[in-house]
């Protein structure tokens, strides 16, 4: 192989690392803001609460009134 296309590859590798370790936080918080955006919708609607989860208790969610 030429060297270029050598460094080329190592390059996108390299560059396909980085997001891994850079944006660990931020996508803890993203990941904490989704499970509370599920909790919301399932509290604010019984039926959907009722066709998606089968133990909606154990994620801590309050079953809305029909």
């Amino acid at each position: 192989m030429k060297k270029w296309m050598i460094s080329i590859i190592v390059s996108v590798l390299a560059i396909m690392a980085l997001p891994q370790e850079i944006y660990a936080d931020e996508q803890a918080d993203f990941d904490a803001f989704m499970e509370e955006e599920f909790k919301a919708s399932m509290e604010a609607d019984y039926t959907n609460l009722h066709f998606t989860l089968k133990d909606y208790q154990s994620r801590g969610i309050q079953k809305p009134e029909i």
